[in-house]
């Protein structure tokens, strides 16, 4: 049985427009033809994107993106005071970096060997820096890094500063810095050496704290040179200016020679030594040239 395929309907035969109209049930598809429902018409097409909506006469029209915060207030730095003792590492650190930037302080006298840095902070530890902000008020400030982190936000200048500008030395700088301050220079602090030799003393009677001491300036010192190493210029800890990882190097080896430390495995940091040696704001901040150094 054969099957005739029913004829489509001339368009110019048509009472309405050959696609809409509700008679027109035909339509090719292939080699057959499909139907649609008789009767009713095709829906209209869905719009590929909702129009944008017509702004509201008279309402605020809200930012693409937050307006950046305002920067803050420079630091003021006022009646400087810093609270030291000659021979501290710590204490050395803030005087070079007064030095570095030409902020002016008076000197406040702490002896360690007196325990007259008790009181002086939550830790009892030196150095602590106080100044006057540009209202009058009073602040403090301790730690050693924190306070080269101030000083950097109030006095650095573009050319003048102890963190290197890009990330990468900066975070290097930093990194031989902590090597330093939290690594080496804490376990040969004077108040930890004391209470492992008041511990040893109990069982064996021997200078437990100093021998402690000494193995940590070795082991932290190694560390510094292994990084400083990887500078090019010999001069300096990173990049080619003076940096933090300057001032925390130079006085823990100072503090070294007192330990009776071997430094002839750590070249790289003798002559960052000997270079700062040639640096006013070095030589400025030296223990020997502090009113309360011991004379010999």
């Amino acid at each position: 049985m054969s099957t005739k395929t029913p004829p489509r309907r001339p368009r110019n035969k048509c009472s309405s427009s050959h696609l809409s109209c509700p008679s027109c049930a035909w339509y090719p598809s292939s080699s057959a033809y499909s139907t649609r429902t008789l009767g009713k018409a095709s829906p209209p097409p869905l719009p590929l994107a909702a129009p944008p909506l017509a702004p509201v006469e008279g309402a605020a029209t809200a930012p693409l993106r937050p307006p950046p915060p305002p920067p803050p207030p420079p630091v003021s730095l006022g009646d400087v005071v810093l609270h030291s003792y000659w021979r501290s590492s710590c204490s050395w650190r803030v005087r070079v970096a007064l030095s570095f930037y030409g902020v002016e302080y008076a000197y406040a006298r702490v002896n360690l060997l007196a325990d007259e840095q008790r009181g002086l902070s939550e830790m009892g530890q030196v150095p602590r820096l106080d100044w006057s902000d540009a209202a009058g008020e009073r602040h403090s400030l301790t730690q050693s890094l924190a306070i080269l982190e101030l000083l950097h936000e109030a006095a650095s200048a573009p050319g003048r500063s102890l963190l290197p500008l890009g990330p990468v030395p900066r975070a290097r700088a930093r990194e031989i810095a902590e090597v330093i301050n939290a690594g080496t220079q804490p376990l040969q602090n004077l108040g930890h050496m004391r209470a492992i030799s008041a511990l040893a003393a109990k069982d064996q009677g021997s200078d437990a704290g100093r021998s402690l001491g000494r193995e940590a300036i070795a082991k932290g010192l190694a560390a510094a040179e292994k990084l400083a190493a990887a500078n090019r210029d010999e001069r300096f800890c990173v990049g080619s200016h003076s940096s933090v990882a300057d001032l925390c190097v130079v006085p823990q080896l100072y503090n070294a020679r007192r330990f009776e430390v071997d430094l002839q495995p750590y070249p790289r940091l003798r002559a960052v030594e000997a270079h700062a040696a040639t640096l006013p704001y070095f030589q400025a901040a030296h223990p020997d040239a502090q009113p309360d150094a011991a004379k010999a």
